[in-house]
């Protein structure tokens, strides 16, 4: 649900294996539902409730020996940590947990290397961004696993935007182009934030709203999220150029 865009039904599955897992009173069940929800709300990024779930779910896995879960949730806490605190030893220290993480298990692998690739390219470190990008695609050919591929081409985008913004608009519309081949909306809204803001910097006011405005309108009835708030503001901020 939640690469659908169905960020209710979503939210309300990772609440639900939160409760079951109480119920259980199985540490394994503790640990797996907090860790995996902690990596539910990274790929949300709302940093802040993955980095208190990551901390149970490391306590918890720790305790118990689930080197696994631990290994994950130390990837979001590193991931929080290299968004709040960029210097290199913390950035350094996020590749390090990856490397763990990927020696236990690579399902979902190529969704963390872009979360590491977006915290290197906010802390200006585009070269190690685009490798960890690399990387990610190659994860996602070889394996299958495609459903973050329209995110590491946005992801190509904002590390061209300086010195590079036709390639960077390229970048963003091929991401918006799979996102909609995928049914993927949880993908195709950023984008079309980033491309709109490209936009809107260039005066392409009316190509702007008309890119957000439609996909802004599929959301219309979900909940509040970070990737939202955005894109209304930056829709209201064209409506009221035009």
């Amino acid at each position: 649900e939640l690469a659908l865009g169905d960020f209710a039904a979503a939210a309300a599955h990772a609440a639900a294996a939160i409760d079951r897992s109480k119920q259980t009173a199985r540490p394994v069940d503790r640990a797996t539902a907090v860790a995996l929800t902690a990596f539910y709300d990274a790929v949300r990024e709302e940093p802040e409730t993955a980095a208190q779930r990551a901390d149970e779910a490391i306590a918890v896995a720790d305790e118990y020996g689930y080197r696994q879960w631990a290994a994950l949730a130390r990837v979001i806490a590193a991931w929080v940590a290299a968004l709040s605190r960029p210097s290199e030893a913390v950035l350094e220290q996020l590749l390090t947990r990856i490397d763990e993480w990927s020696v236990m298990d690579r399902a979902s692998l190529s969704a963390i290397l872009c979360l590491a690739a977006d915290a290197h390219i906010r802390a200006a470190q585009r070269d190690t961004g685009l490798a960890l990008l690399e990387r990610a695609e190659v994860h996602a050919r070889d394996t299958g696993e495609r459903w973050y591929v329209a995110e590491i081409h946005r992801l190509r985008g904002t590390a061209a935007l300086v010195g590079q913004r036709e390639e960077a608009e390229g970048h963003f519309q091929r991401a918006i182009d799979i996102a909609r081949t995928q049914g993927s909306r949880l993908w195709e809204l950023p984008a079309s934030i980033d491309l709109a803001r490209l936009w809107q910097q260039e005066k392409r006011l009316d190509a702007a709203l008309g890119l957000l405005t439609p996909v802004l309108a599929t959301f219309a009835r979900a909940p509040e999220t970070r990737d939202l708030r955005n894109a209304r503001h930056l829709q209201a901020e064209l409506a009221g150029s035009g």
